[in-house]
């Protein structure tokens, strides 16, 4: 086991768990953790916050498949399809752990080097004949975002040349949209809002040693005397 420390750092030492309660908090679906970690140095305090990394442990032959290609049957058992050896489409029952990231863990169901059908499974059906391609979801997804950014950029461009080739109608649209805004101003509910007027502060000195009748002088013609 590992710990991150507040600060992003990783804390040098490793630990044990000892102990793992099986029951969850439902108020904060958490559980309980024991874990043990050397502090020679007395980095770790009380009531600090870390995260700690767990390592179950590392499965040499795990199958990961996208979380997209996998469907479930109406009584929630996981299913996918793929492509067998004839070059037809199969449907194949799976039995998955849990999912890491955007894929499921599959216990049972696959072998390696099974062609999994990740998209276009609406215009499939099993025992249909399919020529398959290589499937890249990072790619897609950069493909996606790029052919999204670029369609929004298209979109800005046509419309500032629409205006900038019609300097004629952009300039009427402007005015119409200040004569508007202009005659608008008259009919603003400003009467229902009270007035409010600015405070009045008046300031009289008081000047040790002088008269009564100096004392009570505004300040204006106080320091004009001075």
């Amino acid at each position: 086991m590992k710990l991150t420390l507040e600060d992003g750092t990783q804390y040098p030492l490793e630990g044990t768990l000892q102990f793992r309660d099986v029951s969850v908090d439902p108020t904060t679906a958490s559980a309980i953790l024991r874990m043990v970690f050397r502090n020679p140095r007395c980095l770790l305090l009380p009531k600090i916050f870390v995260r700690a990394i767990i390592t179950e442990g590392i499965k040499e032959d795990a199958i990961l498949v996208p979380q997209q290609g996998v469907n479930r049957t109406p009584k929630g058992l996981p299913y996918l399809l793929l492509v067998n050896k004839e070059g037809k489409v199969e449907r194949r029952m799976l039995e998955v752990d849990w999912a890491i990231g955007d894929k499921w863990l599959v216990t049972f169901g696959l072998s390696p080097g099974d062609r999994v059908i990740g998209e276009g499974l609406q215009f499939v059906r099993p025992g249909m004949p399919v020529k398959a391609v290589a499937f890249n979801s990072e790619k897609r997804r950069g493909r996606a975002s790029n052919r999204a950014t670029e369609a929004a950029g298209r979109r800005c461009l046509m419309l500032s040349r629409f205006f900038r080739d019609r300097p004629v109608f952009a300039w009427v649209i402007a005015i119409a949209i200040m004569s508007t805004g202009a005659l608008a101003i008259r009919f603003l509910p400003v009467s229902r809002y009270p007035d409010l007027a600015p405070p009045t502060i008046m300031v009289r000195p008081i000047i040790p040693g002088r008269r009564r009748r100096r004392r009570r002088t505004p300040l204006r013609r106080s320091l004009k005397t001075r």
